[in-house]
Protein backbone atom coordinates (compact mmCIF):
# COMPACT_ATOMS: atom_id res chain seq x y z
CA UNK A 1 0.00 0.00 0.00
CA UNK A 2 2.94 2.54 0.70
CA UNK A 3 4.47 1.93 -2.67
CA UNK A 4 1.28 2.19 -3.87
CA UNK A 5 1.21 5.47 -2.76
CA UNK A 6 4.99 6.67 -3.97
CA UNK A 7 5.03 9.23 -6.86
CA UNK A 8 8.22 7.87 -7.84
CA UNK A 9 10.20 4.43 -7.26
CA UNK A 10 14.23 4.20 -7.52
CA UNK A 11 15.59 0.24 -7.50
CA UNK A 12 19.29 0.36 -6.90
CA UNK A 13 19.67 -3.35 -6.84
CA UNK A 14 17.33 -6.07 -7.53
CA UNK A 15 18.22 -8.67 -4.97
CA UNK A 16 20.25 -8.33 -1.44
CA UNK A 17 23.91 -8.05 -1.78
CA UNK A 18 26.83 -7.65 0.92
CA UNK A 19 27.74 -3.81 0.90
CA UNK A 20 24.01 -3.25 -0.69
CA UNK A 21 23.10 -1.28 2.66
CA UNK A 22 25.66 1.00 2.68
CA UNK A 23 25.21 1.95 -0.93
CA UNK A 24 21.32 2.36 -0.44
CA UNK A 25 22.70 5.06 2.47
CA UNK A 26 24.67 6.91 0.28
CA UNK A 27 22.51 6.96 -2.11
CA UNK A 28 19.85 8.68 -0.28
CA UNK A 29 22.25 10.82 1.02
CA UNK A 30 23.58 11.87 -2.88
CA UNK A 31 19.77 12.56 -3.37
CA UNK A 32 19.24 14.51 -0.20
CA UNK A 33 19.71 18.05 1.06
CA UNK A 34 19.41 17.30 4.57
CA UNK A 35 19.70 14.39 6.84
CA UNK A 36 17.15 14.07 9.70
CA UNK A 37 18.50 10.96 11.65
CA UNK A 38 17.73 9.25 15.06
CA UNK A 39 21.36 8.08 16.32
CA UNK A 40 22.49 7.42 19.17
CA UNK A 41 26.74 7.64 18.36
CA UNK A 42 26.91 4.17 18.48
CA UNK A 43 28.82 2.11 15.83
CA UNK A 44 26.83 0.81 12.51
CA UNK A 45 25.46 1.68 9.49
CA UNK A 46 23.63 4.92 11.21
CA UNK A 47 26.72 6.28 12.18
CA UNK A 48 28.69 5.73 8.86
CA UNK A 49 25.45 7.30 6.80
CA UNK A 50 25.65 10.55 9.16
CA UNK A 51 29.54 10.78 8.79
CA UNK A 52 28.81 10.53 4.75
CA UNK A 53 26.30 13.19 4.77
CA UNK A 54 28.65 15.61 7.16
CA UNK A 55 31.44 14.75 4.21
CA UNK A 56 28.92 16.09 2.06
CA UNK A 57 28.08 19.27 3.41
CA UNK A 58 24.76 18.22 4.27
CA UNK A 59 22.69 19.76 7.60
CA UNK A 60 22.26 16.50 9.59
CA UNK A 61 19.29 17.03 12.19
CA UNK A 62 19.31 15.05 15.02
CA UNK A 63 16.25 14.08 16.39
CA UNK A 64 17.00 12.27 20.50
CA UNK A 65 14.47 9.62 21.25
Amino acid sequence: ALLDRCDRRELLEPVYSEGCMLRRNQAMIDRAQVLISVYDGSPGGTGSTVRYARSRGLTVLPVWV
